[in-house]
């Protein structure tokens, strides 16, 4: 039995259930009040992000459409610092979020792809076309090669810099994480404007394999 403020479940899925329900019976601009609001307020700690979520602290609980699905209406915690982030409660009850921070960078990742290759086969026109490496001084060719994104603008500041013109953290880019055949992002618009972006200000360079493994070594270093 799962007891969230006046009102009791028989278990998370139940407790889940009555709680998207709730958000789509709401009005779209409605402030959350009553009884509505105290379950709402007794759920959001068992969210498995709760913390990301109340930020600074909760000053109110919204209604609003989410801004990369327009069609849908969801819950959005507006803090005391008037920042807000919308709130899915699919994710209440469970410990452990089952998109991880490295999920979304491989979705974000896969979007590009064809950014990648496309740049890949530019820069090796013919069969035994070779570049040398920046870093290490060595002639790649095609199959010996890797594809990185030069600072200052690598991935990991590409990603930061994209998602605050788009009002958005990480954790609140949806995608089709694993078991789904790849890590996807859900939203198409989101992913035209991510491939936008990318094109526009990716750097991107062709380093030996050698090279590229001292570049994401530094990274995991520095924590990028």
């Amino acid at each position: 039995m799962i007891t969230l403020g006046p009102k009791s479940f028989s278990g998370w899925p139940a407790a889940r259930k009555y709680l998207v329900d709730l958000t789509r019976s709401q009005p779209v601009g409605a402030t959350i009040e009553g009884e509505a609001l105290e379950v709402i307020e007794a759920a959001l700690p068992y969210h498995s992000e709760a913390e990301l979520k109340v930020g600074p602290g909760v000053y109110r609980f919204t209604v609003k459409r989410h801004p990369a699905y327009p069609n849908t209406q969801c819950v959005f915690v507006e803090r005391v610092d008037q920042t807000s982030v919308a709130v899915s409660f699919q994710n209440i009850g469970k410990t452990v979020s089952q998109v991880k921070r490295k999920d979304r960078l491989r979705a974000l990742r896969e979007a590009v792809v064809s950014q990648i290759l496309r740049y890949k086969d530019g820069m090796f026109p013919e069969d035994g076309w070779e570049v040398q490496c920046p870093l290490t001084g060595e002639l790649v060719t095609k199959s010996t090669c890797d594809v990185d994104h030069a600072p200052p603008s690598t991935f990991a500041q590409l990603v930061e810099d994209w998602l605050k013109a788009e009002g958005l953290s990480l954790e609140e880019i949806e995608i089709h994480p694993p078991p789904h055949p790849k890590c996807e992002l859900r939203s198409a618009i989101l992913t035209v404007s991510w491939q936008e972006y990318h094109a526009a200000h990716a750097d991107l360079r062709i380093l030996s394999l050698e090279g590229h493994k001292r570049v994401t070594a530094e990274n995991q270093k520095g924590g990028a």
